[in-house]
């Protein structure tokens, strides 16, 4: 049995990232289970490999497969003379893929169960704390910063590189765990009535200038994005998203 070493860890966005976007997840989900229940060496696998299947519920090949993946990326070495295998710390990896944001995601070790969804979790935390959300969501605004944003589905897909349906499925699996929550972000239109929305539709148009509660310039919408609801109509922007999962800084690092 494994014995827990660190209680928590930070877990880099641009790991994070990199994780999601390559279809990595299982694999850098290993090397970050090395950093909660080693010290960060091995001598050999046999044993290391059964502990963290035994850990991460998966089989001893499994852990095998991840750590040829760790070894070509050189998150992980082995000394050839002594036989013994290192698990290269945070700061290095973080060095060998040049990243550069300091934001990391404070992961504790029951996280090491749910991957995907604590890091959909940990993204949108970045995403929030950096105010980054996709040219389909509202402005960038102080007010919003402090605790929630709009992201959007399209935003998700193309910055991990992913279709619309994986990025709604992910953002569902993690919401489910309790690492977001997501709230329906509806702004009322002023000057559009229903019949009229249900007119411009039928004669062929898409796209339509309203304007909304709080503003008094136009705004082009899309008319599948216009809802009715208790007697009016209102704009659907995307959901506004809060997330569970606390981002800080890590030291040592330039702020970007």
């Amino acid at each position: 049995m494994m014995v827990l070493i660190n209680s928590k860890i930070l877990v880099p966005s641009e790991m994070v990232i990199f994780a999601l976007k390559y279809r990595v997840v299982k694999q850098v989900n290993t090397y970050l289970a090395t950093k909660f229940y080693t010290n960060g060496t091995s001598y050999g696998l046999v044993s290391i490999t059964q502990h963290l299947a035994d850990l991460l519920n998966v089989k001893r090949s499994t852990i095998y497969n991840h750590f040829n993946y760790l070894l070509e990326w050189d998150w992980i070495g082995k000394n050839e003379k002594s036989g013994i295998y290192f698990f290269r710390s945070i700061d290095t990896v973080f060095n060998i893929e040049d990243w550069e944001y300091r934001r990391s995601a404070i992961m504790k070790a029951e996280d090491l169960q749910k991957p995907l969804e604590f890091m959909i979790g940990a993204l949108m935390s970045s995403l929030i704390k950096s105010g980054k959300q996709g040219k389909e969501s509202e402005r960038f605004t102080r007010r919003s910063l402090s605790n929630s944003l709009p992201v959007s589905h399209s935003f998700l897909k193309s910055i991990l590189n992913i279709d619309k349906k994986t990025a709604q499925n992910y953002r569902k699996r993690s919401e489910c765990e309790g690492y977001i929550k997501s709230k329906e972000n509806l702004i009322r239109i002023t000057d559009l009535r229903p019949f009229v929305k249900d007119l411009l539709k039928t004669n062929g148009f898409t796209d339509y200038p309203v304007r909304v509660e709080g503003s008094d310039r136009l705004e082009w919408v899309s008319l599948n994005r216009v809802r009715f609801k208790d007697g009016n109509l209102f704009f659907q922007k995307p959901s506004l998203i809060t997330s569970n999962v606390i981002v800080k800084s890590r030291k040592n690092r330039s702020p970007k």
